[in-house]
């Protein structure tokens, strides 16, 4: 597992514990030295996470963790894999369009 990738899941990561998760998962298991950089990016989502960022869909505001509910887990796990690491924005764009690809349809949210 690159930087990259590591990085890219850490992005794709839906709470707190599973940044943990992963970070645990890239420096233990995998044997790998700790790397200044994955662990301020970590951080960053944890804060972002911490912080229940918002995101723009279709003009309207709205929470990450509740867009992330309504991802179809595979399709956001395979696109997390392919980008770079990005913003939370740019990751939802970037699902919009890889949903409106696969499914033939525009990706929106039900709010609670």
């Amino acid at each position: 597992m690159t930087d990259i990738s590591i990085k890219n899941k850490i992005n794709s990561c839906k709470s707190i514990n599973e940044v943990k998760s992963a970070i645990e998962f890239y420096f233990d298991d995998l044997g790998k030295d700790v790397d200044p950089a994955v662990l301020e990016f970590a951080a960053v989502r944890k804060s972002e996470l911490a912080n229940n960022e918002r995101i723009r869909i279709n003009g309207r505001s709205i929470n990450y963790d509740i867009a992330a509910a309504s991802m179809d887990n595979h399709l956001a796990w395979v696109l997390a894999e392919q980008l770079p690491p990005c913003h939370l924005q740019e990751f939802i764009e970037a699902y919009q369009a890889a949903h409106a690809k696969r499914f033939d349809k525009p990706f929106f949210v039900l709010l609670p």
